[in-house]
């Protein structure tokens, strides 16, 4: 990825862009047992997080 530059000075600051794919695999991988790990507050329904990514 030649030409991205990323520059950060406050985390407060105006945010200008965001990088988002669609949900997919790893959110199927996502179970109550290593929810916690992965630093989720809760399993996510696959399905619907792709229509509201998709809306």
């Amino acid at each position: 990825m030649t030409g991205m530059a990323f520059h950060v000075d406050s985390e407060t600051g105006r945010l200008r862009r965001v990088v988002l794919h669609r949900p997919g695999l790893e959110l199927k991988r996502l179970t109550p047992s290593n929810k916690d790990a992965l630093l989720f507050d809760d399993v996510l329904w696959v399905r619907r997080a792709k229509e509201e990514h998709d809306a």
